[in-house]
């Protein structure tokens, strides 16, 4: 028996972005003619029919339909599964091809082959995958399937749209794919906006032709001898209508109310009676991002996704386990070696051969050092770099700028002559607990100026041990100064310490300063140089690293195997796929975000930092108030979000794409409502000062 396969071109005059765009002018043709031409070229299809809603503005695509002798079926508006459904149960089709009437440069070969590999592999549902141009979309589904999902599909997106419900169930459905292109997902070949009307004229005025329709590799031809024709319209968000819909799905689940009575915030009130500040790290407390609805915990992470304690998805927007998951949570490779390492014993009573292995890695790296000790984090590797620096020099005052961490050696930057005073430098770090007897050991100084060191330092030249500075942070060091402070160190004969722990594998493998090409004496690298597992490390010169052997600095766990294992799998990688490429365009891309938004919306924000360290702030006197309702309005859509971003590899431009719509929503709703009045829960809580731009 023949198997009857009908392609349906949805269609629809209403478009929020551009209406009755599928009756606009290309090369003299509507464009809903250039579609149905183009499919009924194709050599697999049985009959092409039209299907539109009853909708009134829709009669002009029944008459257009009736004038070429095109099938028309009319149904729902909104509910577009159902015209679907209904209009393959109308003409008693075995497989249906969707295809939108929007893609006027929808390729026929390109269908059949769809077809041919439905039919070959006996699918329910099959279609174009992979990073294919957006406008050749073509997918295959079984009229059984189709009906099924009729039956039982339930959220919007799934009523909205043919295909969510199937592929969302792949136990239920045998799919596949034909995986054609590679590269291209930037490619706006539809018509969605005026700027792709403008791609799409461009391109009709080079390659129509009456007789026969022009392929897909003749528009790559195209765009390779003009590519500045890409940049007409491939900064639009691809899908944006389903990606919407798709929120609202998430909303429903998502209510303020529901994320009040969530597990993980429940859980967060016991442990507040059981741990001192409720977690052990400050930057992960519910306060420092929404009080009282941010989940707390998590159940599992993968990718950039996070799943609290209800099973809730979220894409973390935010700052991805403080940025130590470089390239995304639980990635397999780093797993697989850490399980590996895990099942050949994790300690002994003998050392793991792969802390050797790392060193020597690391120093291939930065070949100005020489040694290298380890410890498991990065506050603890401070204390241990200030020690070795202080044994090398033999003095004990230490200079720095921006923030190292939480031990005795830092934080008596904040004890002052009076007891009444303390903590007033660095608001948010309390000294208390740290002897009366550092006072003036630790000295702080203005990030980026030489004139504020050699101010703080005048007399004291002979008694500096370090210079201890994060080489950038929100914002490149400006030319010369790191290689003022290399002299100037130099000059005094104090170790020039480099704390990488933020910024060491996010601009580049290993430390930013390999950037700039100003080497120091020492180095601190944590956070992401193990993708999350516990692993630190001091690099510097043999000369000063030997000072170690002349003070005890020593440890059990700084022998365990997971560590180095992990790292060693870290950098790897991070080297193979160079990692940084892709870090510096997310993180560039969500800057370019909170700005143009922010400048539609008429939302007043200062966008800052590194690429790969953003951040954002509230031009408001209530930027408290709006960061809080930023945030909770992002936990609805389904995003961890945050004023800040640290991207991982993991992160995909669709899921950028969905983020840019929930930024645009909400940044609306704010810029509506700047006194974030209608936020109904405490404002979250203020972190610490650095004495650094974030």
């Amino acid at each position: 028996m023949n198997m009857k396969m009908i392609a349906i071109i949805q269609a629809r005059m209403s478009s929020s972005r551009l209406p009755g765009k599928v009756l606009m002018p290309l090369a003299g043709k509507p464009v809903l003619e250039h579609v149905a031409s183009r499919i009924q070229a194709c050599k697999t299809i049985s009959e092409v029919v039209v299907a539109t809603s009853t909708d009134q503005t829709d009669d002009v695509i029944q008459s257009w339909c009736e004038s070429k002798a095109v099938s028309c079926y009319r149904g729902s508006l909104k509910d577009v599964l159902d015209r679907y459904y209904q209009t393959a149960k109308y003409y008693q089709a075995d497989a249906v091809v969707r295809i939108t009437a929007d893609c006027p440069v929808i390729d026929p070969t390109i269908v059949d082959d769809v077809v041919n590999g439905y039919l070959a592999g006996g699918y329910e549902f099959y279609g174009l995958a992979g990073e294919f141009p957006n406008g050749l979309d073509c997918t295959i589904f079984a009229f059984t399937a189709l009906e099924r999902a009729w039956r039982e599909a339930m959220l919007p997106s799934e009523r909205e749209h043919v295909g969510p419900y199937i592929e969302k169930h792949p136990e239920l459905f045998k799919s596949g794919g034909l995986y054609k292109f590679a590269g291209l997902f930037h490619h706006r070949w539809t018509l969605d906006e005026p700027r792709d009307y403008e791609f799409l004229q461009a391109i009709f005025a080079r390659l129509y032709r009456e007789e026969t329709p022009f392929l897909a590799t003749e528009v790559l031809a195209l765009l390779e001898k003009e590519p500045d024709l890409i940049n007409i319209n491939s900064q639009i968000v691809r899908d944006e209508g389903f990606l919407k819909s798709l929120v609202e799905d998430i909303k429903a689940n998502n209510s303020l109310e529901a994320l009040k009575q969530s597990k993980g915030v429940a859980l967060y009130q016991r442990a507040k009676s059981l741990i001192p500040g409720g977690t052990q790290l400050l930057s992960k407390r519910p306060e420092m991002f929404a009080p009282e609805v941010w989940p707390s915990y998590y159940s599992k992470a993968k990718g950039c996704r996070v799943w609290d304690l209800d099973g809730r998805e979220f894409i973390d927007m935010s700052i991805m386990a403080v940025g130590a998951c470089i390239l995304g949570y639980a990635d397999d490779e780093v797993d697989d070696a850490v399980i590996n390492a895990l099942r050949k014993g994790v300690n002994s009573s003998l050392n793991c051969p792969e802390e050797v292995e790392l060193a020597e890695a690391l120093i291939e790296l930065h070949p100005w050092f020489g040694m290298v000790r380890y410890a498991r984090s990065g506050g603890e590797a401070m204390g241990l770099a200030v020690r070795i620096a202080r044994a090398h020099t033999r003095r004990d005052i230490v200079l720095f700028s921006g923030y190292h961490g939480w031990m005795d050696w830092y934080l008596a930057a904040n004890l002052a002559d009076s007891a009444g005073l303390d903590g007033q430098l660095m608001p948010g770090l309390e000294p208390n607990g740290v002897p009366r007897s550092l006072i003036g050991t630790a000295i702080p100084f203005d990030a980026n100026s030489i004139d504020s060191l050699r101010e703080k330092i005048k007399g004291k030249e002979k008694q500096i041990a370090a210079i201890v500075i994060e080489p950038a942070r929100g914002e490149n060091a400006p030319p010369g100064y790191l290689q003022a402070l290399r002299e100037l160190a130099a000059e005094i004969g104090a170790v020039l310490l480099f704390d990488e722990i933020t910024t060491g594998f996010r601009m580049c493998a290993g430390g930013i300063h390999r950037n700039y090409g100003i080497y120091p004496d020492m180095a601190v690298f944590a956070k992401s140089m193990a993708n999350g597992y516990a692993m630190s490390v001091v690099m510097g010169t043999e000369k000063v690293m030997q000072a170690a052997q002349t003070t005890f600095i020593s440890s059990t766990n700084w022998t365990e195997r997971l560590g180095p294992a992990a790292a060693l799998a870290t950098l790897r990688k991070y080297q193979r796929v160079g990692a940084e490429k892709h870090l510096i365009e997310t993180g560039n891309r969500v800057k370019q975000i909170w700005q143009t938004v922010s400048e539609a919306e008429g939302l007043e924000i200062n966008v800052t930092g590194l690429p790969t360290l953003a951040a954002f702030a509230f031009n408001n006197p209530n930027a408290t108030a709006l960061d809080t309702r930023y945030t909770i309005e992002m936990l609805q859509r389904g995003f961890l979000g945050f004023r800040q971003f640290k991207p991982s590899l993991a992160h995909q431009a669709s899921d950028i794409d969905k983020y840019q719509i929930a930024v645009k929503e909400v940044f609306g709703l704010l810029a509506k409502d700047p006194t974030a009045s209608l936020l109904d829960t405490p404002i979250h809580h203020s972190g610490f000062q650095r004495l650094t731009k974030e």
